[in-house]
């Protein structure tokens, strides 16, 4: 869960530079999935250069229903290493936001 209300975007980047270390350290198969609190566009494209930076790929659920502010989406999903069979969001009351679902394979399936 990232941070959300700020006066500026630094600490909430700081925040997202602190787990860099552990992404570009960790070389299997990833799933980066959260709240991200990107209701800014500052936020939503500094996150997608984060995340591209890191090797992931976003996940766009079908359909896509996840909770949105000011237009832009909070939750995301973003992996490496894997494929997307499926994904989808459910609306939720139990929530202040709607769930993402993924259904993913293993690229190497033999290692299971």
């Amino acid at each position: 869960h990232a941070i959300n209300f700020t006066l500026s975007a630094e600490s909430w980047r700081n925040q997202l530079l602190s787990l860099e270390p552990v992404l570009a350290s960790y070389t299997g198969s990833l799933i980066l999935a959260g709240d991200f609190n990107t209701w800014s566009n500052e936020r939503l494209e500094w996150l997608k250069q984060f995340a591209f930076e890191q090797g992931l790929f976003t996940v766009t659920p079908t359909p896509d229903r996840r909770t949105t502010v000011f237009g832009n989406n909070l939750d995301h999903l973003f992996v490496r290493g894997v494929k997307v069979d499926k994904s989808s969001t459910i609306i939720t009351e139990s929530s202040d936001h709607n769930a993402v679902l993924a259904t993913l394979i293993l690229s190497d399936s033999n290692s299971l």
